[in-house]
């Protein structure tokens, strides 16, 4: 599996900036540090990443539709309601606490992505010791279906 959108990707600069500012991407994928127009750092995309496995999981969208269609009001939910995507009760615990954990409030919470993929490889173990999966990826190909699936590239 291959999940690709870099439009607004560049080459990780080693700089003293303090962090980066603006509103560029999909709301829906944004942490509140960005929604708030704050400065923002590397986290930001560990909260995105979070934000992306709960829609591999769901097989559609982060969030449902009618919590989307005011931009505004998804906006405050996100920042100050601590709005986030639900997960199906069929989601395995190693995969929900990946999610859960990618998209804390706080951003010195999430973990780093070296982190993440510790998590995703004992997810891959979890997965393989429960029977029905050998991975990660095939717990994934499993719940999807072709009309359900997002850009997913094999």
């Amino acid at each position: 599996m291959k999940i690709a959108d870099f439009g607004l990707s560049h080459v990780k600069k080693e700089t003293n900036t303090p962090g980066f500012y603006g509103l560029y991407g999909t709301p829906t994928f944004m942490p509140p540090e960005v929604l708030s127009g704050k400065a923002y750092g590397f986290s930001a995309d560990v909260y995105s990443f979070g934000i992306l496995v709960a829609s591999l999981i769901r097989g559609v969208s982060p969030y449902d539709a009618e919590l989307t269609e005011n931009v505004n009001s998804f906006m405050k939910a996100v920042i100050s309601g601590g709005l986030r995507p639900t997960m199906p009760a069929s989601c395995p615990g190693c995969i929900r606490r990946i999610a859960t954990a990618c998209w804390n409030a706080d951003e010195a919470k999430r973990p780093t992505m070296d982190e993440v993929v510790k998590m995703i490889e004992e997810a891959n173990t979890e997965l393989a010791l429960d029977r029905r999966y050998s991975s990660l990826e095939d717990y994934l190909k499993a719940i999807s279906q072709p009309t359900t699936r997002l850009m997913c590239i094999n």
